[in-house]
């Protein structure tokens, strides 16, 4: 059997490839350009290009086209919402492969934000606190009294429109006014109300598993030292931990609920007091995937074993490693530099600490991209990402 990873313009992607690669395994990538750094890993067998899922009727003919193309029937991973998303709704494409995912209901509820903080209601999990509204005239009376900043989450990260795919991004509103029109644009772009909810300022951290039948045979745990932006977002350097007993216990107890099958990660904040609140779950791979490799977790290699229908044994990482994606931290150096979302009177890191950090980090941590024995994927990712981020910083 032979693999195939998709959203290899994706750095977490490199972690699959290179974890099969290096075992011997047939990995073929794919990518939605050819300049995706994924594809010019020494570790790729096979490489193809396909059309977004935005549009779901070329997606399907191209992944079927590339699924005629593969000699056996692949372990298929992906590591955006809106690729497995697509993929899991698409019946005759996953008679064809073997991939992970929990069942379709369940699978629902994990993927959309509202329902997923609806399910941590019912068990008891915290939450951030939520603005009740129906409008956005009504939600300019529900927020009179309320303190800014508060953070804007469409219902879910991707969705489709009229038969286009749409993403959804998070963002933070620091008056009522640019709140309202916020909240008014990602209506009119996603034709579904979004989240409002409290901002809350403290340490990001995840707890990563990987469920085999609605058990989790592999875990881990990282806190995100720094993100791509300066007030949060995907992580750039992060560190594994032990496993906190309370957030490790709750996103048990969550994805217990859901039946999960498949990896996830489950998104937690804590407040200035220690105590945690929900933020998400991220019901496929995720972008920090390479920290809980480096760490000794093989969770791509155990999850094509788990797809193949071999027994995976209980696990976790280790803790204390650190890794760094370089291009991303340098975005998040540039972010501090020119101020980038800015929330007046909440912390807000001061450039020459933030120089200095990186600068240690460049020289003392793992890479998640950079690698002295497989180089090309970092050079395409200057090429492919760099001058994006850059132009975003």
């Amino acid at each position: 059997m032979n693999a195939l990873i998709l959203d290899v313009h994706l750095k977490g992607s490199l972690s699959v490839i290179r974890s099969l690669g290096r075992r011997g395994i047939s990995v073929a990538a794919a990518a939605k350009r050819r300049s995706a750094c994924g594809l010019h890993s020494r570790f790729v067998s096979k490489r193809f290009i396909y059309r977004s899922p935005k549009g779901l009727d070329v997606f399907y003919h191209d992944v079927e086209r590339i699924l005629d193309e593969l000699a056996s029937r692949p372990v298929v991973y992906a590591f955006s919402d809106a690729t497995v998303l697509a993929l899991a709704r698409n019946e005759e494409i996953m008679s064809r492969v073997e991939m992970l995912l929990p069942a379709g209901k369940d699978r629902e509820i994990g993927f959309s934000k509202k329902e997923t903080l609806a399910r941590a209601q019912e068990l008891g999990i915290p939450i951030p606190s939520m603005i009740a509204y129906r409008d956005g005239a009504d939600l300019r009376d529900a927020v009179r009294d309320e303190k800014c900043p508060l953070v804007i989450k469409p219902q879910h990260s991707f969705v489709w429109v009229h038969g286009r795919g749409v993403r959804g991004d998070v963002s933070i509103a620091g008056s009522r006014d640019e709140l309202v029109d916020e909240v008014e644009r990602v209506y009119k772009q996603t034709t579904e109300w979004p989240l409002v909810q409290e901002y809350i300022e403290g340490e990001e951290c995840g707890v990563e598993f990987l469920y085999v039948d609605g058990e989790a045979v592999l875990e881990c745990a990282h806190k995100r030292i720094r993100s791509l932006s300066p007030t949060g977002g995907a992580s750039v350097v992060k560190e594994t931990i032990s496993i906190p007993e309370d957030i490790g216990e709750m996103s048990r107890e969550l994805l217990d609920s859901l039946s999960w099958h498949g990896p996830a990660m489950v998104e937690w904040k804590r407040d200035k007091d220690g105590n945690p609140y929900l933020m998400e779950i991220n019901g496929r791979f995720w972008g920090s995937l390479p920290v809980a490799v480096a760490a000794g977790l093989d969770i791509p290699y155990a999850y094509y074993r788990a797809a193949s229908g071999e027994k995976v044994e209980r696990s976790v990482c280790m803790s204390g490693v650190r890794t760094q994606h370089i291009l991303g931290d340098i975005a998040h150096v540039l972010g501090v530099m020119g101020k980038k979302g800015y929330v007046e009177g909440k912390l807000y890191p001061n450039l020459a600490p933030t120089l200095k950090a990186f600068l240690s980090d460049l020289f003392s941590t793992q890479h998640d991209v950079w690698s002295l024995s497989d180089p090309l994927p970092a050079i395409w990712e200057i090429i492919d990402y760099g001058g994006k981020l850059l132009r975003k910083s």
